[in-house]
């Protein structure tokens, strides 16, 4: 008699190469999807925030927290779509099929918007995303068609943790992301007088003088008193325009170099270092962050306000992909560049005016 064959085995690997083929074929997907989302989200914000390293340093962001960051702007959109789109491959594959096509074509668009908006004088918004639209769904056909453009996609795969590196490593952050810890080396100081620093940011001495370059005591008692009884030198300035270069630079006595971030490791000696060994501290910074942990103990940090640095980040990200006429109604990007939106939100108004151009 001849042995019955086992039916089941052909069926067992025809599925075990059935789900083979669906994990590549997400996986390309998955591919695609982080190379376009490194050129609609991460890109663009590498390049808005590599040339300010504060928007880091007044947060006193620590390395660690830089590259989870950067991590985050790559790893995170991509993964969102393709955990979606997986699941609606559960449903159908057809549905995961068109909702990957979707995708494909909205990454596009936002891509194209912010090109136009560079390359263009455009500033109408059913134009510009009129246009936008009209680039993704080109794309999102051809990638659908032709087996080159998902090609070229597949080659650009390593594009995310090319961006990555460049931003953590060469560009100016990397002025915080490599920096080495400075040592605290206290100064010996033989005095007991209390000492108060205060630095106003923004008051330039002109407001308070009358014409013939006095303190208006009539508008301003308490500071002419204090100029009649202290050492007044009226003729001082800052060397630069910038918060985040004039105090460090009052701080140390020394002009600051240029892109350096304001932290103490970039500062190690300064008044804080000065007084550290004999007067206890008492700091609050806002946009510097000069006085070491040692002295401060984390007090500098406390009045600083605790805006979101997502929320920042997505003002920062909508201001490059927002069209003119709505770029106007958002919170504006300050120079101290943390809490963009504590004076303005983007109101019911402006969403109502997004939603009516889409």
């Amino acid at each position: 008699m001849t042995p019955r064959a086992d039916s089941t085995a052909p069926d067992l690997v025809r599925a075990h190469g059935l789900r083979r083929s669906a994990f590549r074929g997400l996986s390309l997907n998955g591919a695609h999807l982080a190379a376009l989302s490194a050129f609609a989200f991460a890109q663009p914000l590498f390049d808005l925030l590599d040339d300010s390293a504060d928007f880091f340093a007044v947060r006193g962001s620590t390395r660690t927290e830089i590259v989870l960051f950067g991590l985050a702007v790559v790893l995170l959109p991509p993964a969102a779509l393709l955990v979606v789109e997986a699941l609606a491959g559960l449903v159908s594959r057809t549905l995961g099929r068109i909702l990957h096509l979707v995708f494909v074509g909205g990454l596009v668009a936002v891509v194209a918007i912010q090109v136009l908006k560079r390359a263009t004088s455009l500033t109408s918004t059913e134009a510009l995303i009129g246009l936008a639209v009209l680039a993704g769904a080109i794309a999102a056909l051809l990638y659908a068609r032709l087996a080159p453009i998902r090609s070229f996609l597949t080659v650009l795969a390593p594009a995310p943790l090319v961006f990555l590196v460049l931003f953590l490593l060469v560009s100016p952050v990397s002025e915080l992301t490599l920096a080495r810890g400075a040592d605290v080396r206290l100064a010996n100081v033989d005095a007991r007088a209390p000492v108060v620093m205060v630095v106003f940011d923004e008051f330039p001495v002109t407001d308070l003088l009358t014409a013939d370059g006095a303190i208006d005591a009539e508008r301003f008692p308490s500071f002419a008193r204090l100029a009649r009884e202290s050492t007044w030198f009226r003729n001082t300035t800052t060397v630069s325009a910038g918060t985040t270069r004039a105090v460090p630079a009052i701080m140390t006595g020394r002009y600051a170099r240029i892109g350096a971030p304001p932290v103490f490791a970039e500062h190690p000696r300064n008044i804080f270092t000065l007084l550290g060994a004999d007067y206890r501290m008492n700091v609050r910074e806002i946009a510097t962050y000069l006085c070491p942990e040692e002295l401060c103990e984390g007090r500098n940090r406390e009045d600083v306000p605790t805006a979101s640095l997502a929320s920042d980040v997505g003002v920062a990200y909508l201001h490059l992909v927002a069209p003119p006429r709505l770029e106007e109604s958002l919170p504006p990007i300050t120079s101290e560049w943390m809490n963009f939106g504590r004076d303005t939100k983007v109101t019911d108004e402006l969403i109502a005016d997004a939603a009516a151009a889409a």
